[in-house]
């Protein structure tokens, strides 16, 4: 994912913190190039 894909897509989300905090790290986690927590186990 691009910084420019991250940033269009969280613009128009619309979506509580709570329900959208996991989806928002992992595409974090790809625009940075890091894994996953979840990759690792």
């Amino acid at each position: 994912m691009t910084p420019q894909e991250f940033i269009a897509k969280w613009q128009r989300a619309n979506l509580s913190e709570r329900s959208a905090y996991q989806q928002h790290f992992l595409d974090l986690c790809d625009v940075l190039g890091q894994p996953k927590p979840a990759a690792g186990a």
